[in-house]
């Protein structure tokens, strides 16, 4: 099965979060372009660098977090991604006031904490394919 128009997803894989790799097979399964980086900076290098439907990013200190929304606010409107999803094992973020939707208005943040961030993540999946059907 194939959408009838392939998203780019660019993943950054810190190779300690097991739900990648099922996402990564998921998406290419579902026939996404699934881009994969070996750090943050190379995913928001390579998000910039075309339209990017989901970037997933493996990121647990909130100044990390906020560091590359600020990046990704500098990058032109027309290139940002539609979704950037944090995958995090900080349950406190959304309590320190983790101003998520405010760095990128124009862009869905998605903060996922462990346990339940596969849960999450596949649903983000989930609606973009859907949205290229």
């Amino acid at each position: 099965m194939t959408t009838a128009t392939t998203s780019r997803v660019v993943i950054h894989d810190s190779h300690t979060e097991p739900v990648v790799g099922v996402a990564v097979q998921l998406l290419n399964v579902l026939g996404h372009d699934v881009a994969l980086t070996e750090s943050c900076d190379a995913a928001l290098a390579s998000a910039m660098e075309r339209r990017t439907n989901l970037l997933v990013l493996t990121l647990t200190d909130p100044s990390e977090q906020s560091a590359a929304l600020e990046r990704l606010a500098t990058c032109p409107a027309n290139v940002r991604p539609q979704h950037v999803a944090i995958l995090s094992d900080d349950d406190d973020a959304d309590s320190r006031g983790l101003p998520l939707q405010r760095k990128l208005p124009d862009v869905k943040v998605h903060l996922f904490v462990r346990p339940v961030h596969a849960h999450g993540l596949l649903k983000v999946i989930k609606r973009i394919t859907a949205a290229n059907n």
